[in-house]
């Protein structure tokens, strides 16, 4: 190489300062460049973009519009620029890495005129193109590359202060943004965030920025939010029930939750058409679109537009803008949350006054309940008179119905049942004593499961008691007045009702059954009978064997029991238990002949009693056969005709002289 080249190189390097800003490092670089190179022109290309950054050109050699221009594109059209493009995104993610020397390609062709151009690319997406009438010797064209590299690593340089920098400021306009909106009340988050949108919008130049909400499941947006800058007309109030589908521009990326940033609005392939109902985007430029998701679903974007020119937006602040957008998404979320708390909290109110509720809130580990006014004055108390824990309701509740109590009210806690519900006695200020209906749930449970909170409600039932009481005595009489009537027509057999139907309770206590199941028992044996008001007296009365017709009317009573009585309201299907008190498990019985879990477990309760109780008293047709032999025969036909466990409950009732049919 000549001195003279080893000075032009020398010179070229010496001039590149990495403290001068872009604009000024072009400004004494490349026109440096082009003439002590001998070169027609020169450009510094925007690989990303596809616009120029600068243009130069050596006067009366080339005019721009002629020859630069025209360099620019034919470079463009070329295969080799378009792989540079690809292969820019790799380059870029180690432009960070100051010990690396930038990535850079050096691209050569010959353009229509002759000239022989020269591409630099470097990692921060940007070319310096260099067209020249003669190409460069070889060798002088490797050691002008690695001058040219050191251009491309000051360039980058710069490119990372002025994004540190702009970093460094969004990053303190973030915090301001959060702290204004990390407390927001719900009646100030409005107004806070269209600020936090003039804000963010002023910063990075946009001139209109906007939040769209899904607040509904039909698919369609509203625009809840937007600053325009000075000049820039709102579009607030027509983009209001968009459906998603009226956004072509975006459509695809909000469908996968996907950050856009369009910077051409105008190449779009797909554009909204004016007057289609749609998104007015027609004034846009620029297009950054920020989408946030609950549950999958799309329910918020943050849309910052450039409608008067163009913008080149660093995509490295996307995130920053993302985070932004998320700030807001929260502030959004929190007091949307606090408005649907305070009006719910409202409706209870309103709720429990209006059903004349008590309202109880358990805190387990400590014993502290908060007890409301109204579960006072049903107890004849103010509320300040009322201590706030655990063992002011454990006073009041009637040492008799606690131990109830307590057991449904564990079985809850330790999570064996989904709600806790109990009807008992509550003692009054003035000594009476009041029904409630109890009713609570565990709220809240620690890690592993155990009940930190409870919530639940107290009903004063003592009026409802009274009134079932009255219509229970009403409905044992009607029972007992029914059941005598069956007796007088059958003197034989007087008593034979009431004691099977002891019997067939007794029983269904030795099994520990429901209380409502024992009592439906009870009241299904003292009429189980009922039917044989349509057989003869005389059938009844009959002292001899009955003949076999005689003995199919006997066989109808169960069913003409169902029939008196399947229309009356009962708490209990007692009409059913008496229509099939005669069926066997082998489905041997009658009157409809079913089988094992067909019969209801009532109904096989009171067929053991039956049996029992016929064959230990007299009959108008035999004497007593005896209660050994009675329960000798159930035991015969264990799991044939009778249940094994209504079986098995009888024996030990019996075997434990717990019971005696003497003593009904």
């Amino acid at each position: 190489m000549s001195s003279e080249a080893r000075e032009i190189l020398f010179e070229l390097a010496m001039s590149i300062d990495p403290q001068h800003s872009t604009r000024n490092l072009l400004a004494n670089c490349v026109p440096l460049f082009i003439r002590r190179l001998g070169c027609a022109a020169g450009a510094v290309f925007d690989m990303e973009t596809g616009h120029p950054v600068r243009l130069f050109a050596v006067p009366r050699v080339l005019e721009p519009d002629l020859g630069m221009i025209d360099a620019l594109s034919d470079c463009r059209d070329r295969a080799s620029v378009a792989s540079l493009d690809a292969a820019s995104e790799t380059a870029s993610e180690t432009a960070s890495d100051a010990e690396t020397e930038p990535e850079m390609t050096l691209t050569t062709y010959v353009d229509r005129h002759g000239r022989t151009g020269y591409i630099w690319h470097f990692s921060c997406d940007m070319a310096l193109v260099l067209l020249r009438q003669r190409p460069f010797e070889e060798s002088f064209a490797l050691d002008l590359s690695s001058v040219v590299v050191r251009l491309g690593q000051a360039l980058e340089q710069i490119g990372d202060r002025r994004k540190l920098k702009a970093r460094h400021k969004f990053q303190v306009l973030l915090t301001g943004i959060s702290a204004e909106l990390v407390q927001v009340s719900s009646t100030d988050v409005d107004s806070v965030v269209e600020h936090a949108l003039e804000t963010l919008g002023g910063f990075v130049g946009a001139d209109r920025s906007l939040i769209f909400q899904w607040p509904n499941n039909d698919g369609t947006t509203n625009c809840t939010h937007e600053w325009c800058a000075p000049g820039v007309m709102p579009h607030k109030e027509t983009l209001q029930a968009l459906p998603q589908e009226s956004l072509p521009q975006w459509k695809g990326k909000l469908e996968h939750l996907e950050c856009a940033y369009i910077p051409r609005v105008d190449e779009l392939t797909h554009r909204a058409q004016a007057g289609s109902g749609g998104a007015d985007v027609e004034d846009a430029k620029s297009l950054l679109l920020l989408p946030e998701a609950d549950h999958g679903r799309l329910t918020f974007l943050l849309v910052l537009s450039w409608s008067r020119s163009a913008t080149d937006f660093d995509r490295d602040m996307i995130p920053l803008v993302q985070l932004a957008g998320d700030i807001m998404s929260d502030a959004l979320s929190r007091a949307k949350a606090a408005a649907e708390l305070h009006e719910s909290v409202e409706r209870t109110h309103l709720a429990l006054n209006g059903a004349d509720l008590g309202m109880w809130d358990w805190h387990i580990p400590t014993g502290r309940v908060v007890f409301n006014e109204r579960w006072a004055e049903m107890f004849g108390y103010a509320l300040d008179e009322i201590a706030p824990n655990l063992s002011t309701w454990e006073k009041l509740v009637h040492s008799d119905d606690m131990p109830g109590v307590e057991d449904v009210l564990t079985a809850h806690l330790e999570g064996k049942t989904d709600y806790y519900e109990t009807e008992h006695r509550v003692r009054h200020k003035c000594g009476d004593w009041i029904w409630v209906l109890d009713r609570g749930r565990v709220t809240e449970r620690d890690v592993d499961g155990n009940p930190i909170r409870a919530c639940g409600t107290h009903l004063d039932i003592t009026e409802r008691k009274k009134s079932d009481g009255a219509i229970r005595r009403a409905l044992d009489g009607v029972v007992n007045v029914i059941g005598l009537t069956v007796e007088y027509r059958d003197p034989y057999t007087a008593g034979h009702q009431r004691r099977v139907a002891d019997l067939a309770r007794a029983i269904a206590l030795k099994m520990e059954l429901p209380e409502v199941t024992v009592k439906a028992i009870h009241v299904a044996g003292v009429i189980h009978d009922l039917g044989k008001v349509a057989v003869p007296s005389e059938i009844l009365t009959k002292p001899g064997k009955l003949t076999e017709k005689e003995f199919s009317l006997i066989m109808e009573h169960p069913q003409v029991g169902f029939d008196i009585i399947k229309d009356l309201e009962f708490p209990w299907d007692v009409a059913h238990i008496v229509l099939q008190h005669h069926e066997r498990l082998d489905g041997s019985g009658y009157p409809r002949g079913l089988k094992m879990d067909e019969i209801l477990l009532e109904a096989r309760i009171l067929t053991v009693a039956d049996v029992v109780e016929a064959m230990a008293t007299h009959r108008p047709y035999r004497p007593s056969l005896g209660l050994e032999e009675a329960l000798a025969e159930i035991l015969r036909e264990r799991g044939t005709f009778y249940d094994p466990d209504v079986v098995d409950a009888c024996i030990r009732l019996f075997h434990s002289e717990e019971y005696s049919l003497a003593d009904v």
